[in-house]
């Protein structure tokens, strides 16, 4: 390639390093990118000087036979150096103005043809070619380079309108969404005809409001359910997902106040042969003595395995219809709360049931120090001895723990007869309180 080809294409990788820059979000040029371009502009800015130069050259020519020679000196030369330049109006001027122009016209029309820019205005206020380079780069840093701001991604007017729908579905059914909007407030008073309507004419459907309830239920439920980008369907999960929410927040259980939250992967059986043993007390270790090894074992844990529970509601064509909006907005709060209310009965059956563990033996027996031998009911001396008897418990390798009661659980019906025996007399409230009234928490009904 000549040199003028060379220019071009430099003058083309530096567009190609912009408009990449400009398709990945109006970014900034890296550093990598940027000494990239600084180099192709002083590549270009030598390049240009180069073909100015072999345009304009300034060459010796032999002279023109004069029309009224005169002697010359004895010692001149016999051919003297004179201007390259031709005199003006001459052939020689002419053609050389003519092929200047050519050239000017050619490398123009072919710079404009590569940045898609219209060459007839250079063309006609006989602009030079380093000129037009530089308006078409000015035009580039202005209109083509990278946005050099952040960007900041906000949500569509979709989304909100997505947001409001369910929100209003949710006031509609008598719950109160947190950060409900103005748009809220008005899509309440919407049925869910009106809404299904909202949605098909948003989505294009110009004949939705003449279409029948039948017709707008097999639209939305049948054919759009599956796409991810209609908006009845979503709109419909999210108002029942927070419906959800607020049922399972509002559950009143008491079973998440004694018991702890495990996970598991999979629905293998679990043994839960944890890592343990008797770690004892430390032993000490004299000036330059060594350090006595504690060895580790295996004890073996509760098992615990997964199960699936659960229940469904469908949107029917019929509750459609009907416009029974509880089915997206109580329905749901109650099914959260009955999932509750099944891990809840669960917990206090095993409670209630007493079964065998994993060690064989009964949850509450003689082996397991957890039952007191003679039945009595709700005193201080009866709690007391149950105090007593958790603060002198053994582990599995016959180390002492301490436990301490963090809570009573009791029906109902007794649970009055908890208080006295949880907080000291009123009379004495600065004495020394007894181990019967060291357990100062309330009482969990059941």
């Amino acid at each position: 390639m000549d040199k003028k080809q060379i220019r071009a294409a430099k003058i083309k990788r530096q567009q190609e390093l912009l408009d990449a820059a400009k398709k990945a979000g109006n970014r900034s040029l890296t550093d990598t990118e940027q000494a990239e371009f600084d180099s192709l502009q002083h590549e270009i800015d030598t390049l240009t000087e180069e073909i100015r130069a072999a345009e304009n050259p300034q060459t010796p020519a032999d002279p023109a036979p004069a029309q009224n020679p005169t002697p010359a000196a004895p010692t001149a030369p016999a051919n003297a150096n004179r201007s390259a330049d031709p005199a003006p109006g001459s052939e020689d001027f002419i053609q050389r103005a003519i092929a200047a122009e050519r050239t000017r016209v050619s490398e123009i029309t072919a710079m404009c043809r590569d940045f898609g820019v219209s060459n007839a205005d250079y063309i006609q206020n006989g602009s030079t070619v380093e000129q037009v380079r530089a308006a078409i780069m000015e035009d580039l840093r202005k209109n083509g380079a990278p946005i050099r701001a952040g960007i900041q991604i906000t949500g569509s007017g979709e989304d909100d309108f997505r947001r409001d729908a369910a929100d209003g579905l949710l006031i509609r059914g008598g719950l109160s969404p947190e950060k409900a909007t103005d748009g809220a407030q008005q899509m309440a008073n919407m049925t869910l005809r009106d809404m299904a309507i909202e949605c098909l004419e948003r989505s294009g459907v110009a004949d939705a409001r003449r279409k029948s309830s039948d017709d707008l239920f097999t639209m939305l439920m049948q054919r759009q359910f599956y796409n991810p980008t209609a908006a009845f369907p979503a709109i419909l999960d999210n108002a029942i997902n927070k419906s959800y929410v607020e049922g399972h927040r509002k559950a009143p259980v008491t079973f998440d106040r004694w018991t702890k939250k495990g996970s598991l992967k999979d629905f293998k059986v679990h043994d839960n042969n944890y890592l343990a043993g008797p770690i004892g007390d430390f032993l000490e270790v004299p000036e330059g003595g060594e350090l006595k090894n504690d060895k580790p074992t295996d004890a073996k844990l509760p098992t615990r395995r997964l199960h699936t529970y659960g229940k469904q509601f469908t949107l029917s064509r019929q509750a459609f219809i009907n416009d029974d909006i509880d089915l997206v907005t109580s329905i749901p709060a109650r099914h959260a709360a009955a999932a509750r209310r099944t891990i809840n009965t669960q917990c206090y059956q095993i409670l209630m049931g007493n079964p065998a563990i994993y060690d064989g033996k009964k949850l509450f027996s003689a082996d397991h120090r957890n039952l007191l031998k003679t039945g009595s009911g709700i005193t201080k001396a009866a709690v007391q001895s149950m105090i007593l008897t958790l603060s002198t418990q053994k582990d599995e390798f016959g180390q002492p723990i301490i436990i301490r009661p963090g809570a009573f659980i009791v029906p109902v019906g007794m649970s009055f007869d908890v208080y006295p025996c949880s907080t000291a007399p009123p009379s004495t409230p600065r004495a020394t309180p007894s181990p019967s009234t060291r357990c100062t928490s309330t009482a969990i009904w059941t």
